[in-house]
């Protein structure tokens, strides 16, 4: 199955607009919504530095740092380098979060 990614994009929608880029807004489809939809469902988030961390998203909160549960790290090759319980991920340090294609 296609996995699908959501990033969180920063800029304001009327940048977004004045780039001539599609607007998340103008579609009805805002990140935030986007990430509450996948409570429940395994996830991995992926960090500006690299690492990632994969474990079912329990929580988002208005700044989008994730919460995870039985999350497991994975370094920039995607070895695994620990297995945690919970995890809170900020918002700031995250890059994008993906379903990876067993959980859809």
């Amino acid at each position: 199955m296609e996995r699908k990614v959501f990033i969180l994009m920063r800029l304001s929608h009327e940048r977004l607009i004045q780039e001539g880029r599609p607007s998340e807004l103008s579609t009805g489809k805002r990140p935030m919504d986007e990430l509450l939809n996948l409570r429940e469902k395994v996830v991995v988030v992926k960090l500006k530095n690299g690492m990632s961390y994969r474990g079912m998203l329990l929580r988002v909160d208005n700044y989008m740092n994730i919460y995870l549960q039985n999350a497991e790290e994975f370094d920039e090759n995607g070895k695994m380098i620990a297995s945690y319980g919970d995890v809170i991920r900020r918002g700031s340090n995250i890059l994008y979060v993906e379903i990876p294609a067993i959980s859809i």
